[in-house]
């Protein structure tokens, strides 16, 4: 067995004669293995978030790191006004937890919703005319939708969702910051769903998810190469 680095084995993947020895392996540690599996197996599935035009970095970034925190991987980014620049932000803010927070940037509104509610989630809007947040159940499968800093969630949002949920306050401000909101309405569903033990069903975690985690940059090259996934043997991922 020879031990690969990523370097190594971009450039088995890129065809070099010199580095084709029979095996290579890459080793990662067990703990880290163990915590990988762990958190993916504790992923809340049928839930995403939705940021209706939300636009400042800070808040991006902060929202993508509760969404890891409580468990979602499903971010999706509505721009409706086609500004690259947004995109880049998204991408920026995520660096760092974006191979554990998948985030997407869509231009129809319209669509995105209908998907969503197409895959069985129902559309939840942040409205300060909408129903207490502790009442709403958030075991069931949803989309939060968060709105763009200033003017909030979009009319046409609102008309398309299927409840509409506020957090009640009770001084002079009337809103939260966009990115607070999102803390706080997690954590309630994190609350309910730990309840019903929807954190303590260990579900099954199969090689392929593992390696993704535990070995993206690797994992791309060998996406991009056209070459399969390595086999986990022992604690080690074994190329063949």
């Amino acid at each position: 067995m020879n031990l690969c680095s990523t370097h190594e084995l971009q450039s088995v993947a890129g065809g070099y004669p010199a580095l084709t020895p029979r095996h290579w392996t890459m080793r990662v540690s067990a703990d880290r293995l163990s915590r990988i599996r762990r958190c993916l197996s504790m992923r809340q599935e049928d839930v995403c978030v939705v940021l209706d035009g939300t636009r400042y970095p800070h808040n991006i970034s902060a929202v993508v790191r509760t969404c890891d925190a409580v468990g979602i991987a499903d971010l999706r980014f509505i721009n409706t006004t086609v500004d690259t620049k947004v995109s880049t932000l998204l991408n920026s803010a995520a660096r760092g937890s974006d191979k554990w927070v998948r985030a997407e940037t869509f231009n129809d509104r319209a669509k995105l919703l209908t998907d969503l509610k197409n895959e069985g989630k129902k559309v939840v809007a942040t409205r300060m005319d909408g129903m207490d947040f502790r009442e709403y159940d958030w075991t069931e499968p949803f989309a939060l939708v968060l709105g763009e800093e200033t003017n909030g969630v979009s009319r046409e949002t609102t008309d398309m969702a299927d409840a509409a949920v506020s957090i009640p306050m009770y001084g002079m401000v009337e809103s939260f910051n966009v990115s607070v909101a999102n803390g706080i309405l997690l954590y309630e569903m994190h609350r309910q769903r730990q309840l019903k033990g929807m954190y303590d069903e260990m579900k099954h975690i199969d090689d392929q998810l593992l390696f993704e985690h535990a070995l993206p940059k690797v994992a791309q090259i060998l996406r991009e190469s056209g070459r399969k996934y390595p086999k986990l043997v022992d604690g080690e991922f074994l190329f063949e």
